[in-house]
């Protein structure tokens, strides 16, 4: 029984999303069909990754995940697929691969399948992603998709910098809660700040203290923790944190070792 996953900018609104299922339960009535999310802004593949980067491990080994966010083809953005780590991966070399995989995946090649309606290449997950995917449920192997592709394009993720005593990082996705996202992982804040007095600060707000459960603190107070995915999230208990904070993707998150009123060591990018 195939499991394909569904990512997307469609939105709830228009028919995209129920075009697509039905594309696919009309040559594999079995399928298991899991929606991510289809609420990505648009064209925002940093969006996209993050988001799949949080679950796509959770399924087993063999899922297809089909990324419908900026899909149209050019001769710099070749549609693909993609084998890394048991798993299959649907959609456009715009760059997101690059932010989705920690290292090269194992296969790639750029699909050669024909659109199903040749006249209308408007709709390419329909038309041209459902057909990669069912041939790969139907145990085709990849090589039978298209040609062999020897890399994908590369964009630089945005990563904390970091020195001694001080870590930079940036807001990168705010939830349905409006809990704020932090690209700063446990790791590297074990690595930098320890077991040391720090400070956490973002706009105006700060906060010296992580704690494990929003318990920990009275409502509507800040609250600072690793999520379960290892990254620090900032929010209000029992409140929408980006909302009453002005908080905002890409807004400037510090962590600081207050031992220190002076730093001058200079930050470096790092990839923890």
């Amino acid at each position: 029984m195939a499991i394909i996953t569904l990512l997307s900018d469609w939105g709830d609104k228009d028919y995209y999303t129920a075009s697509v299922k039905g594309a696919i339960l009309k040559s594999l009535p079995d399928a298991v069909i899991v929606d991510i999310t289809h609420n990505v802004p648009h064209f925002d593949i940093n969006y996209a990754s993050f988001i799949l980067k949080n679950v796509w491990e959770n399924f087993p080994e063999g899922t297809i995940h089909m990324i419908n966010v900026l899909s149209e083809e050019n001769d710099e953005n070749l549609h693909v697929a993609v084998y890394y780590k048991g798993h299959y991966f649907i959609g456009a070399d715009n760059g997101i691969f690059s932010l989705l995989f920690a290292e090269p995946p194992q296969d790639i090649v750029s699909l050669d399948i024909y659109y199903t309606n040749p006249d209308a290449t408007t709709f390419p997950e329909r038309d041209r992603f459902v057909p990669a995917a069912v041939m790969l449920a139907q145990g085709k192997p990849l090589s039978e998709l298209g040609t062999p592709k020897e890399g994908l394009k590369q964009i630089t993720p945005f990563l904390p910098a970091a020195n001694k005593t001080r870590i930079q990082g940036l807001v990168v996705y705010i939830d349905a809660y409006d809990n704020c996202i932090t690209n700063i992982t446990k790791t590297l804040f074990n690595k930098v700040i320890g077991s040391k007095p720090f400070e956490i600060s973002i706009k105006k707000n700060s906060e010296k203290r992580i704690v494990n459960s929003f318990f920990e603190v009275p409502e509507s107070e800040l609250v600072c923790y690793f999520n379960s995915n290892g990254y620090l999230e900032i929010a209000l208990n029992r409140a929408k944190a980006s909302q009453l904070l002005n908080i905002n993707i890409n807004d400037t998150v510090t962590v600081a070792v207050v031992e220190k009123e002076e730093d001058d060591n200079p930050l470096l990018s790092l990839d923890f």
